[in-house]
């Protein structure tokens, strides 16, 4: 059996007024939620939604995205790491996913 895919990924939180932002930097996903969970949760259905895309076109996961621009790196870098993020939430599917591992930072 073959191993499942792995992907890290960089997430910065971001607040913006009443909303918060969660922008992944490896492939340029974005998603919005009222609090940090659900944002997150967001983003982990968008992620889910790509995989599913992805994998009806045959094609290899988020291999369609380009990375987040460089001013996201630059505010990932400065920002705060948090120790326990709200997991992602992905959705149930017909297949296996891949491991998703997370690296989620606050920007200031």
């Amino acid at each position: 059996m073959p191993e499942r895919e792995r992907f890290l990924l960089s997430v910065l939180l971001l607040n913006e007024g009443d909303n918060w932002i969660v922008q992944c930097l490896e492939h340029d996903i974005v998603a919005q939620g009222n609090s940090p969970k659900a944002a997150l949760e967001a983003l982990g259905w968008t992620i889910g939604a790509q995989i599913l895309l992805d994998r009806q076109k045959r094609r290899k996961p988020f291999s369609t995205l380009q990375r987040a621009p460089s001013s996201f790196w630059e505010r990932f870098g400065d920002a705060i790491p948090l120790s326990d993020p709200y997991p992602l939430t992905l959705p149930v599917l017909s297949f296996e996913l891949p491991i998703i591992q997370k690296d989620v930072r606050l920007a200031t």
